[in-house]
C-alpha cells in the first residue's frame, strides 16, 4: 500500500506545530514559576512598608541581631516595626 506525500507532510507539520506548543508552555510555567519565587518578601517603599511574608531564616537572623545589640522592640510590635525601623536591615550584614 502506498501513502501519499502530501499526508506525510502534513502529519509531520501538525507534529512539529504539537510539539513547539508544549515547549512553551513549559517554557512559559517555568518563568512564572521563577518570577514568583523571587517575590516571596516585597517590600514598597513609597511612603510605607508593606510585608508580605518574612521567610523562616529571616526571622530567626532578626531575632538574634535583636538580641545581640540589646534592641527594644514596643509592646504589641513585632518584624513589621524592625523593617519598618530598620529598612536596610542591618541583620543581613552580620
Amino acid at each position: 500500500m502506498m501513502e501519499s506525500f502530501s499526508t506525510w507532510k502534513l502529519e509531520s507539520i501538525l507534529g512539529a506545530i504539537l510539539v513547539v506548543l508544549v515547549a512553551g508552555f513549559f517554557v512559559t510555567k517555568i518563568f512564572a514559576v521563577l518570577s514568583d519565587f523571587n517575590t516571596e518578601v516585597e517590600i514598597q517603599t513609597n511612603d510605607q512598608v508593606v510585608v508580605k511574608g518574612i521567610p523562616e531564616t529571616e526571622r530567626k537572623l532578626i531575632e538574634a541581631w535583636v538580641h545581640d545589640n540589646n534592641i527594644e522592640v514596643p509592646p504589641g510590635k513585632g518584624y513589621r516595626y524592625l523593617i519598618q525601623t530598620y529598612p536596610d536591615k542591618p541583620w543581613l550584614n552580620q
